[in-house]
């Protein structure tokens, strides 16, 4: 059974925010700590790297 397409969109937004990332190397080996801040240099999101695994909590 064949689904009908999305219908044509009516409107489209798009919402671009910039910012940077800062990374600094954690207490112990293998580990990073990055803070991502807005363009004024607000932090909006503090995060851990281990290994391949990467966690953020928005601030």
């Amino acid at each position: 059974m064949a689904t009908a397409p999305y219908p044509t969109p009516t409107s489209s937004r798009t919402l671009a925010e910039f910012g940077y990332a800062v990374a600094q190397p954690g207490r112990r080996q293998g580990r990073w700590a990055i803070r991502l801040r807005d363009m004024d240099g607000r932090m909006q999101a503090a995060c851990g790297l281990a290994a391949t695994t990467l966690a953020c909590t928005p601030q």
